[in-house]
């Protein structure tokens, strides 16, 4: 019989520095001045520091003092967790052993210091009642180290980070915390994100205000051609992104931050479904003499009403271009040359500009794309069910599996099954806009160059930086866990050679 042991990941926590001091209170109300509970409450320039509130509305945000990074130190090597016993084993003359033990919402809840403890194993006991991961701040002589632990069951350290308690980074954030210009950043499903200036960390009595939200929210079916479904944003705005970085691991969600406000000067087209391996095949075919069609192994899926993957972010920008031309409208993409051959996933373009302004067919921006797939739905999913315990039960999965091809209908079934793979397109349930797969089958290539993070400022039409390496590719694929089906997602992880999970679909701007 094998035993499978515990794993301790020993990783490195960086945290921002933050003032040994913060003491902020308030409430959150909407413009009606009902309370907002449940909202998150975070400070901009330390978003490790965060509180939600209540029922009422109120939060506070209590005293926490994660440390700058700096290089180990050798004291720390002594450091150990053994079970709910902080231990320091190196020998020599100690004059101060000490820790303060936080909740990973910086909520104090223990701290005690020995003065001049005997040599040898020192070792403090933790409340008993402590059981999981903590932030703990451990203080030996002159070194101060915050350390992520598990207390209890498969207790150790996470990780740690550490700096001199003497040589100044404690004493001067204490003289800065008097005058400092940060702000207090408000996230609430269905709020405008709200930055909220101030200018000190001990304020109490304030009062933030948010303001819904607007997307179009569809009560009907919306305008729709054979192949494409009107969608209403001129006018509207919502909520891009989502403020927890640690979705799926530690940093693994960083990339969906900071929300902020998007709003939209036109309405577009976009394709119901992801376009078919009939449909790229026709057009590519018609447009390019020298066009080879991708190769669309059994396993994955093929056939005409297949989703079309294994190509290039090149190819779909060629077969947009040349659906424009067949359609009478002007290209979107410009280019000097093709590297490789059409329909091969080597092909790219050099040379390359686009112009979204035109009215040809083009592929999202990454806003268009997430305010599609959230159909004017505030939650991680759009049929309306946020992340938090989803799925944890049978009944959740099933309903899961009405919406999305991932893994649990495809990946999971193994390569001998006829589910394995891609599935045709638009066999689940759409959601508002009467978009389909918008968060499975296959992962979908944007237009955006793809960047490490967002801004907090509220932006109109954006349309990405203006070049970069690499594209933006949102949602989750036919081999995606389920926190990858939500509709902030921008990273996926794949079993294989990315290609075979990556597709995409066409917009058009209307113009009026």
């Amino acid at each position: 019989m094998r035993v499978v042991l515990p794993v301790i990941l020993i990783t490195c926590l960086q945290i921002n520095a933050a003032p040994p001091e913060v003491a902020l209170a308030g409430t959150v109300t909407d413009t009606a001045a009902a309370p907002i509970g449940n909202a998150r409450v975070y400070l901009k320039h330390y978003p490790e520091l965060f509180t939600m509130t209540d029922s009422t509305g109120a939060f506070t945000l209590p005293q926490a003092d994660p440390v700058r990074f700096a290089r180990p130190s050798r004291a720390f090597g002594g450091v150990a967790v053994r079970g709910n016993r902080i231990l320091y084993t190196r020998g020599g003359k100690l004059d101060v052993f000490g820790i303060d033990l936080f909740q990973l919402n910086g909520e104090r809840i223990f701290s005690r210091k020995l003065e001049n403890p005997a040599d040898g194993s020192r070792f403090l006991a933790l409340p008993k009642t402590a059981q999981g991961i903590y932030l703990a701040r451990i203080t030996v002589d002159n070194e101060v180290g915050c350390v992520k632990l598990v207390v209890g069951e498969n207790a150790g350290i996470l990780s740690l980070t550490m700096q001199s308690a003497v040589s100044g980074g404690m004493q001067t954030h204490a003289k800065a915390a008097a005058a400092v210009s940060d702000s207090l950043i408000v996230f609430a499903r269905g709020y405008r994100n709200a930055q909220y200036p101030i200018d000190a960390y001990d304020t109490k009595e304030l009062a933030i205000e948010l303001t819904v939200s607007h997307p179009w929210r569809s009560m009907s079916y919306p305008d729709m051609t054979d192949t494409m479904a009107k969608i209403l944003s001129k006018g509207y705005d919502f909520e891009m992104g989502q403020p927890d970085p640690d979705i799926g691991g530690e940093g693994k969600s960083a990339s969906e931050q900071a929300v902020h406000t998007v709003s939209f000067t036109y309405d577009f087209w976009m394709d119901m479904t992801e376009v078919t391996q009939k449909a790229y095949r026709e057009v590519m075919t018609e447009a390019y003499p020298e066009f080879v069609a991708p190769e669309w192994p059994e396993a994955y899926g093929v056939g005409d009403e297949y989703p079309a993957y294994n190509l290039s972010w090149a190819d779909a920008a060629l077969y947009c271009n040349a659906l424009s031309k067949t359609s009478g409208l002007d290209t979107v993409y410009t280019f000097t040359g093709i590297t490789g051959t059409p329909g091969e996933i080597t092909c790219a373009l050099s040379g390359l500009s686009f112009d979204i302004t035109k009215n040809g067919y083009r592929l999202p921006t990454e806003a268009e794309w997430e305010y599609a797939c959230k159909a004017g739905i505030f939650e991680d999913f759009y049929w309306e069910r946020s992340r938090e315990n989803y799925p944890s039960s049978f009944l959740d999965t099933i309903e899961v599996n009405s919406y999305e091809v991932w893994r649990a209908v495809s990946l999971d079934k193994g390569t001998e099954d006829t589910d394995y793979g891609t599935h045709i397109v638009a066999e689940k349930i759409h959601n508002y806009y009467h978009l389909f797969d918008m968060a499975g089958n296959v992962s979908e290539y944007c237009n955006d160059y793809a960047t490490d993070s967002y801004g907090y400022e509220t932006v109109t039409d954006p349309t990405g930086p203006a070049d970069g390496g690499e594209h933006v590719i949102r949602g989750g694929n036919w081999g995606s866990d389920a926190e990858a089906l939500r509709s902030e997602n921008r990273t996926f992880s794949s079993p294989d050679s990315s290609v075979y999970f990556i597709g995409f679909r066409t917009v058009k701007r209307i113009f009026e």
